[in-house]
């Protein structure tokens, strides 16, 4: 039996970009989350998922993000940085929800590596202008 057309993203949560050294990687992740949720019209007690990625310099702290915002979920689960890894996510979480591990699921990826004053590609022969438009990482490459 064929998933097409059954399931969708409903909400996405976009913080400020680029140097953000008042907030940590939890509270950005908990600022999306929140921003995905008004986005989709959704409540807290509506997510009993969370996929999440860490990111360059360090990421959400394991669940901390969900127990900052109150969210009750069942499933939770890290997924690894690199490749493309952001496209495994959106697997995961399909994979989740068509196996009943939850109903709905938060896929997210925090990071501030510009906040930390990490240099993607420095030395490297991968070195462009990505990283001065804060091109982090395989989620914007993805993106």
């Amino acid at each position: 039996m064929s998933i097409k057309d059954k399931y969708a993203f409903v909400g996405v949560g976009l913080t400020k970009q680029g140097k953000v050294p008042e907030m940590d990687t939890d509270e950005l992740a908990v600022q999306a989350i929140f921003l995905a949720l008004k986005d989709a019209g959704m409540r807290k007690d509506e997510v009993d998922g969370y996929i999440y990625q860490q990111g360059i310099g360090g990421g959400p702290h394991g669940s901390l993000p969900l127990v900052m915002t109150g969210i009750p979920a069942r499933f939770c689960w890290e997924m690894p940085s690199g490749g493309c890894n952001c496209l495994n996510m959106v697997i995961a979480a399909t994979s989740a929800l068509e196996a009943g591990l939850c109903q709905s699921c938060i896929i997210l990826h925090a990071t501030s590596a510009s906040s930390q004053r990490v240099l993607v590609g420095a030395g490297g022969p991968q070195r462009s202008t990505q990283g001065a438009y804060g091109c982090y990482g395989p989620v914007a490459h993805g993106a």
